[in-house]
């Protein structure tokens, strides 16, 4: 190549393909935090992981699964600029009140378990997946968006999400995705390219407003 490369590219365009989000079966409810941790509260972060999944963690590693329940999977992982940590759920019936998220039994310990983890949480979504735009429907109605911020459109071929990209209660900003179709796969990867958008845009927006402070 005649261009110079800029050192960090490779580890950049790295960053950019981390694990899939999980392929989930529907409807589903997931939970995704990008927190900041900083050097102090690095191992305290390790001690807390290594109660979850297995003693002995090589400090080195950069993501870490481990199951929940039969119907539910916790994801770490460490980039860069941030950790994420995304908690996922089958197990919730079509009907279900998907912007309430449970505060007993194992997915509520999961998800409180995640939210006190160390660090400082810059982008935090709760995102409610289901079958097609019919389904979707009543879950974005009682999704509270706001209709002069909420945003709707197709990714690749069928999938569907809406957004009003704000904070909810709880501190969740709030996704609904319809597959309409679309395989599995392809669902999971349209999650996932939406929500790095999110997170580095965040990260993005954060480094330049501490860039203005200075």
């Amino acid at each position: 190549m005649r261009f110079s490369e800029h050192p960090l590219r490779r580890q950049i365009v790295g960053e950019m393909h981390l694990r899939r989000f999980p392929a989930l079966e529907l409807p589903a409810m997931a939970f995704q935090t990008v927190r900041l941790v900083d050097e102090n509260d690095r191992e305290k972060e390790w001690l807390i992981l290594e109660q979850r999944c297995a003693s002995g963690l090589d400090r080195n590693r950069r993501h870490l699964e481990t199951e929940w329940s039969a119907n539910g999977r916790l994801a770490w992982e460490r980039h860069s600029e941030a950790v994420t940590t995304t908690l996922t759920s089958t197990s919730v019936s079509a009907d279900a009140q998907f912007w309430s998220a449970p505060d007993v039994g194992p997915f509520s310990d999961t998800l409180q378990w995640m939210e006190t983890l160390p660090g400082l949480v810059i982008r935090a979504t709760h995102i409610v997946v289901v079958a097609n735009d019919s389904y979707a429907e009543p879950v974005v109605d009682r999704a509270d968006f706001h209709p002069g911020h909420l945003v709707s459109c197709i990714i690749g071929d069928s999938v569907r999400i809406w957004s009003d990209f704000r904070i909810h209660a709880g501190g969740y900003g709030r996704l609904v995705v319809a597959a309409n179709g679309a395989a599995d796969g392809e669902v999971s990867r349209s999650i996932q390219r939406i929500q790095e958008l999110g997170n580095y845009r965040n990260l993005s927006l954060l480094e330049g407003t501490h860039r203005s402070i200075a």
